[in-house]
């Protein structure tokens, strides 16, 4: 298993899919830019839980770019 947690740490510019990807949001909602901070800080997120506990404050500000407004607390607006 530290092979594997080694291995994983070592990535730095890949990340797995995941089998739960909402592959629409990612591939029809995101700009390639978007997508791309997305997996890396995804990424970064799951090397960092190997060792320590993350916030909840972190991970929102962290993808909040994902939500149309910005905010994950309020629904996005109708066009």
């Amino acid at each position: 298993m530290d092979h594997i947690k080694r291995v994983f740490g070592a990535l730095e510019h890949s990340c797995p899919m995941y089998r739960n990807d909402n592959l629409e949001m990612l591939h029809d909602d995101l700009l390639p830019a978007e997508r791309k901070r997305l997996f890396l800080a995804r990424h970064r997120f799951s090397k960092r839980a190997i060792k320590d506990n993350l916030s909840e404050a972190e991970i929102i500000e962290a993808f909040s770019f994902t939500f149309s407004d910005g905010s994950p607390d309020r629904p996005a607006s109708a066009s």
